[in-house]
């Protein structure tokens, strides 16, 4: 049996880290290192990884300073020493057959990376999502089904699950690809739009085994600093990601995902616009950004969800508009 290498990075999580360690400690693949990496965490998440070392040899345990999700991530890459590498969010929980049938599925597949489908969990439900995908998609631009299948990455009218969670990965295909500490929202997606664009064939297994706890008090419900630069980052990695692809369907899902990268950017300053003395100085600044001329009614609303073309549009207007400067 192949040795799995699990990254898990935590911060204060201290409420669901037994829950997620546990998860991961009764897989029916026994096969595999847990790379626990404490991000500086102030609760006591890191006292919890080191009390769970102790019982288990499997477990390695980094401690170091904050430096967020993509820096924990990047330094769990470092470490590892494993032939296939997967990725575990400490407040999420995975199913006990989680790695038997991502690894049996990428060998039976002969694929480099595999996928399951994932489910959001509350305190109260589970919501299965219908993600229904064949065995085995090679990938190939020149593909129909491949194209339908990458371009749902940038559309959120499907569920996809643009994370690096849910997936394992052969080792070799991730080569040097790190997480980008410049990128605050959606380091997830370049990560793996960059390692899939350089693999060859993807494996899916239709067996809900991941479960993504919802939480209210999670970073996209807070202000976001030094927002612009972010996202602009995001927009310059994908552009000369793109270019390399060089298709024109692909341009224009490229255009309509800068619109919600830009709306993202807006909808920061708007909603925390009382707390936020430089807020009117920020909406200069993102008017003045190569985001802002993508930022077009239709171009946003094509790739969401109904409730959220509603939401769109008010920030739409009032950008358009000027009300709040």
């Amino acid at each position: 049996m192949d040795l799995i290498s699990i990254i898990v990075p935590v911060y204060k999580v201290e409420k669901y880290l037994k829950e997620c360690i546990d998860s991961i400690l009764n897989q029916t693949y026994k096969n595999f290192e847990l790379i626990l990496i404490d991000d500086g965490s102030p609760d006591n998440s890191g006292k919890i990884c080191d009390e769970y070392a102790e019982k288990d040899n499997r477990i390695k345990v980094i401690h170091k300073e904050n430096g967020g999700v993509s820096s924990a991530r990047n330094t769990g890459l470092d470490n590892t020493s494993g032939e296939y590498i997967t990725f575990i969010d400490s407040d999420d929980f995975v199913d006990k057959r989680y790695l038997e049938v991502l690894y049996s599925t990428l060998k039976e597949n002969d694929t480099n990376i595999s996928i399951c489908r994932f489910a959001k969990y509350t305190h109260s439900s589970f919501i299965i999502f219908n993600e229904i995908f064949p065995e085995k998609i090679n990938i190939s631009f020149n593909d129909k089904y491949f194209l339908n299948f990458f371009a749902r990455y940038f559309s959120f009218k499907n569920n996809i699950f643009g994370s690096a969670c849910r997936t394992l990965f052969k080792k070799d295909i991730i080569n040097n690809f790190r997480f980008s500490n410049d990128i605050k929202i959606s380091e997830d997606l370049l990560f793996i739009v960059n390692v899939v664009y350089n693999s060859q064939s993807i494996s899916f297994t239709n067996e809900a085994l991941y479960f993504y706890r919802i939480d209210n008090t999670s970073a996209s419900t807070s202000y976001k600093k030094n927002f612009l630069k972010s996202q602009c980052n995001l927009s310059n990695e994908l552009t000369k990601l793109f270019s390399k692809i060089n298709n024109k369907y692909f341009d224009k899902i490229l255009k309509r995902y800068k619109a919600l990268l830009c709306y993202y950017l807006l909808s920061n300053e708007i909603k925390f616009r009382k707390s936020n003395v430089e807020y009117k100085q920020n909406l200069k600044e993102i008017r003045k950004s190569e985001l802002y001329k993508h930022f077009k009614l239709f171009s946003g609303i094509k790739i969401l969800k109904p409730k959220a073309k509603i939401k769109f549009f008010i920030i739409w207007f009032i950008a358009k508009t000027r009300i709040f400067g």
